[in-house]
């Protein structure tokens, strides 16, 4: 997942959770940029970016039946979209 389509996701899944008392979307998008980075260990690897929005996704039940899913299976990399 190239980083405009990371970011587009993201900006998504913000969009479909966003409460009054939740951080500036922006911060969110420094924060996980920088999760891809570090798992990565270089500026930018699109299977780890990929990773990490399908964990995005579980953790705030973005997709549909995500809480049927196992976290084991999210963070394994073994589960799809």
């Amino acid at each position: 997942m190239n980083k405009d389509r990371f970011h587009k996701r993201l900006k998504e899944i913000l969009s479909a959770n966003r409460g009054p008392h939740n951080s500036p979307d922006k911060q969110f998008h420094e924060v996980m940029n920088k999760e891809v980075q570090g798992r990565s260990k270089k500026d930018w690897d699109e299977e780890v970016a990929a990773q990490v929005i399908r964990e995005f996704e579980w953790a705030t039940g973005t997709l549909p039946k995500s809480k049927e899913i196992p976290e084991s299976e999210i963070k394994s990399g073994k589960w799809k979209w």
